[in-house]
């Protein structure tokens, strides 16, 4: 993705992550493409989480749940 932050997350404690939501509008008002978001945080998430998690966008609905197979998504 253009403009990639490069944010770096580090936790104290693991969590048990269920979802991730993501917008891809920032608030500079900078769009992104909601599939291109999807598809490299899904990506950035299963590289440093170890496992698919499903990637929702909030604003479109896109999402990763082909990736996510046997996840319950409700």
């Amino acid at each position: 993705m253009e403009d990639d932050p490069g944010v770096e997350i580090l936790v104290l404690e693991q969590i048990n992550l269920l979802a991730v939501t993501v917008n891809p509008v920032s608030h500079r008002g900078i769009s992104y493409d909601p599939l291109d978001m999807v598809t490299a945080v899904s990506r950035e998430t299963r590289r440093g989480y170890g496992k698919w998690v499903p990637v929702f966008d909030v604003v479109t609905g896109e999402s990763n749940e082909e990736e996510v197979a046997g996840v319950a998504l409700g």
